[in-house]
């Protein structure tokens, strides 16, 4: 009996892998992946920024610079957080959380939301003001 009972629960575990697998797939978040920011040319980058779960927390998200295809030293901008520890609030919106921006090397209180339209409104925020910009999907994500 105890051999039939191995066996059987091998063959439930194997069958349920594939489930697993795809609960997984199921859990990315749609604004997870590679956003280009607001810039210039076609198509229009300033840098493009990589959004996942943060490092040391994965209940929070972030976004690292991954290239600065226009920057005269994208060097200074590779491997920088852009984006910190931002939650999930629910409905495509992220707060309480830090922005950078590389233009005045100043980090804000930070907020961003899912568009319908697909794109990402990233803002960053002193003193109950705040200053937003429109990212788009990179095209090769």
């Amino acid at each position: 009996m105890k051999l039939l009972q191995k066996i059987l629960i091998t063959v439930l575990m194997a069958l349920s892998l594939p489930l697993v697998a795809k609960a997984e797939d199921a859990d990315v978040h749609p604004v997870t992946g590679l956003w280009d920011t607001a810039g210039v040319g076609d198509p229009p980058r300033f840098l493009i920024v990589d959004i996942g779960t943060c490092a040391d927390d994965a209940s929070k998200y972030c976004g690292e610079v991954i290239a600065a295809p226009e920057a005269d030293d994208p060097d200074y901008f590779l491997t920088k957080l852009i984006l910190f520890n931002l939650i999930d609030l629910g409905d495509g919106k992220f707060g309480k959380g830090k922005v950078w921006n590389p233009i005045d090397d100043n980090i804000y209180g930070g907020k961003m939301r899912l568009m319908d339209n697909g794109t990402l409104e990233v803002a960053g925020c002193i003193f109950g003001i705040c200053q937003s910009q429109v990212w788009t999907r990179t095209p090769e994500s």
